[in-house]
């Protein structure tokens, strides 16, 4: 016997019926800003296809150098490559206040240059200028 199902909002929660209206007029919102963008893509694609003269048999050309590249690796690595980007951009994403550690390094002092400027952030391949006494 299947389990009951479940309301995403409970019946008994105070103002029930505004929060789930306010949810279809956000919905219905996001549907038509998103047709009408995709409405202009198309005629800016159209207007592009017909001012370029774009020809099929040039778009084969570079689908067929990517068809050969992944009979050449193989589906799995091909597959494996084609997910590797957006996992990486979603690992940079989630990172906890690293994403600005590579723009917060110095070179190191040259020498002779004295101890650098104070409260520069190092990396930790850099050792620290020594002290002045």
């Amino acid at each position: 016997m299947p389990r009951r199902a479940r309301y995403l909002l409970p019946r008994g929660l105070p103002r029930r019926d505004e929060i789930l209206a306010v949810c279809v007029v956000l919905a219905i919102l996001a549907h038509v800003l998103f047709a009408q963008l995709t409405i202009i893509l198309a005629a800016v694609f159209y207007l592009i296809t017909k001012v370029t003269r774009w020809r099929l048999s040039w778009l084969t050309v570079p689908a067929v150098a990517g068809l050969a590249w992944t009979a050449a690796v193989g589906p799995r690595a091909a597959a494996a490559g084609f997910a590797a980007g957006p996992a990486r951009i979603a690992d940079y994403l989630s990172a906890s206040g690293h994403q600005a550690d590579h723009c917060c390094t110095s070179p190191p002092p040259s020498p002779g240059s004295g101890p650098g400027f104070p409260g520069n952030c190092r990396s930790p391949s850099w050792p620290a200028p020594p002290r002045l006494p």
